[in-house]
């Protein structure tokens, strides 16, 4: 079974990032949810923190068996860990949760979608 991301953000497809995943992207995505929280970074991308919260409406993308993530894990920065995560259908992923504090930062509602 191929390995699974979910993203949230720049990385879906259509956002200004997507560049980055297409070639690695092995089949259709699909919409997915994931519990926890979204927040405004105010620097043009959004943050996710896992557990309680109004959940996060993302992308689930299959990528390819030899798919390499370091680009990806670059883009990402220092702010956000790579881990594994359940999504609300049972499915297991990789995603990018932020790992800086949040404290100021307002939550969304609703997807993030860069303007």
């Amino acid at each position: 079974m191929n390995p699974l991301l979910f993203v949230y953000g720049t990385l879906r497809p259509g956002d200004s990032h997507w560049h980055l995943l297409a070639p690695l992207c092995d089949g259709p995505t699909r919409d997915a949810m994931l519990a926890g929280s979204l927040y405004d970074t105010g620097f043009g991308y959004p943050a996710l923190t896992l557990g309680d919260g109004p959940g996060v409406l993302g992308s689930v993308v299959p990528l390819r068996e030899d798919a390499d993530l370091a680009e990806v894990d670059e883009y990402e920065g220092e702010h956000y860990a790579r881990v594994r995560v359940v999504l609300a259908d049972g499915t297991h992923a990789w995603t990018y949760v932020w790992i800086s504090p949040v404290d100021g930062m307002p939550v969304l509602t609703g997807p993030w979608r860069s303007a």
